[in-house]
């Protein structure tokens, strides 16, 4: 009688334990899933931001190749292609 008291209030301890493990393990599982949706997520909004300034980059060449300011080497040989058959 006397071992199964010693017992009982030995198995306390261990539970508390054990949860203690599950917790942390939980812990460090959950931490990670965390940690890589951060970098998802960071990584993401990187690859959004790059699109909208390539987007903003390829707007703003359409809008000089419209206004004539950006004459590419291609129309300026063409153009002296002309004038030398006329």
């Amino acid at each position: 009688m006397n071992c199964n008291a010693s017992l009982k209030s030995f198995k306390f301890p261990i539970y508390i334990a054990l949860i203690l493990i599950f917790v942390e393990i939980k812990e460090k599982i959950y931490g990670n899933v965390v940690e890589k949706e951060r970098k998802n997520t960071r990584n993401l909004l990187v690859r959004e931001r790059k699109r909208e300034k390539i987007e903003e980059s390829d707007d703003k060449s359409e809008k000089r190749r419209k206004m004539g300011k950006n004459v590419t080497d291609r129309e300026i040989g063409s153009v002296a292609l002309m004038v030398i058959w006329v």
